[in-house]
This record gives C-alpha cells, structure tokens and sequence, in this order.
C-alpha cells in the first residue's frame, strides 16, 4: 500500500504514518469492521498541507455528527485537518446498495488501511 505524498515530501509522509499508527489501536478499540483512507492522500497527490480523508465503518450508538470523538486522540495528533467520516455497518451496507455517489466515488481511489471482524449486527 502506499499513501503517499505529492512531491514525497519527509515530513508529510512520517506526518501520515504517525496518524496512521495513533489510529489504527482506536479502529481495534471501536471494534471497526474497515477503514480507508480517500482522496489526494490515496491517489498520491497530497500536498503536505491536505488533509486526510479517513471512512471508518464501526458500530456505534452515537448520533453520526458525534461518532469522529472516539477517534479524538488520533485526530489531534495528525497536526493536519482529518475528515473522518463514521458509519455504521447497516448505514455503510445501505449506502453500497444505493450506490451513493459519495461513497462510490471515495472508494474508487481509497486504500483500505483496517480489516476488523464483522460485528454480526
């Protein structure tokens, strides 16, 4: 896998492993059944700048515009702005079954960055 940054810039590249890094225990945590990472970080075309466009699919009681706290600490550690958008797996399966533009076209470039256990609900 390589998200990456365009021109490959150090810092941007360490910046993005460390996010990666803080997050993934949180995925774990959350029992996310996947992740990915959209957008200029997946396609490779980030400045050092862009922000990180994350899609965690995760069972939750929260409201929706709530969900990205449980994944706080990761957020504030990335020292660029993330747009980590959560769904449930019932919202998530709807959505693929609908074929939402939004989610068709995030996942035609993402990179799948978590693969976790299906929560069976």
């Amino acid at each position: 896998m390589s998200l990456s940054c365009a021109p490959r810039v150090e810092w941007c590249v360490t910046m993005l492993d460390g996010f990666l890094a803080s997050l993934r225990p949180l995925l774990d945590a959350q029992g996310a059944e996947a992740a990915w990472v959209f957008g200029s970080r997946a396609r490779g075309t980030a400045s050092a700048e862009s922000d990180i466009d994350v899609i965690v699919v995760a069972p939750s009681d929260r409201p929706f515009v709530e969900r990205f706290r449980d994944y706080l600490p990761a957020i504030v550690a990335a020292r660029v702005g993330v747009d980590l958008l959560v769904y449930t797996p019932e919202e998530f399966a709807r959505m693929q079954a609908e074929e939402r533009p939004f989610l068709v076209d995030a996942l035609a470039d993402a990179r799948q960055i978590h693969v976790g256990r299906p929560s069976g609900g």
